[in-house]
């Protein structure tokens, strides 16, 4: 990975599972939609003043969303969702937004 760029993508394990749990009811805020199902499938990640998390989210059907999660340092803050794009595939690789 560059410095400051993204990584590559990686299957999504429990650490990336427990950050999305955080996010899901702002993603459903910001979306205006309630999701049935909220599983992290794949994500790539950021270095920053902190971590930027570029999370491939299945959200029921065939339906995914990216969300990005931006979590600051220890003692920093809290973790926050910074963006969501919608109308994602399984098969639409995660980029930077």
């Amino acid at each position: 990975m560059m410095c400051g760029g993204i990584g590559t993508e990686s299957e999504a394990n429990e650490e990336v599972q427990s950050v999305v749990d955080q996010v899901k009811s702002a993603a459903e805020t910001k979306t205006g939609k309630q999701f049935a199902v909220f599983t992290a499938k794949k994500y790539t990640t950021q270095v920053v003043a902190g971590m930027n998390y570029f999370v491939k989210v299945h959200v029921g059907d065939d339906s995914y969303v990216h969300v990005r999660v931006y979590m600051p340092l220890p003692g920093q803050g809290e973790l926050q969702l910074h963006s969501v794009q919608e109308g994602k595939q399984h098969t639409d690789p995660i980029t930077y937004f």
